[in-house]
């Protein structure tokens, strides 16, 4: 797993950018222990893709938070 970052990273340096690849690093930096981390990139998922967040929070309002994929 602590390669797994790296690898976002060098996808993030290339140009990809997309919410799913910010929010896969956020999730491995918040099980590395790295949550300052974690929370920049999931910032950068609702900058990219804020249509998301509101599902997610309509979801949520339904309590279906199940369903709240990002």
């Amino acid at each position: 797993m602590a390669y797994s970052d790296d690898a976002y990273t060098q996808a993030i340096q290339a140009g990809a950018n997309v919410h799913s690849v910010y929010d896969s690093r956020a999730a491995t930096y918040e099980k590395l222990g790295k949550l300052k981390d974690a929370l920049k990139d999931s910032g950068q998922v609702i900058k990219i893709a804020p249509a998301l967040v509101q599902v997610g929070g309509a979801l949520m309002h339904l309590e279906q938070p199940t369903y709240v994929i990002l």
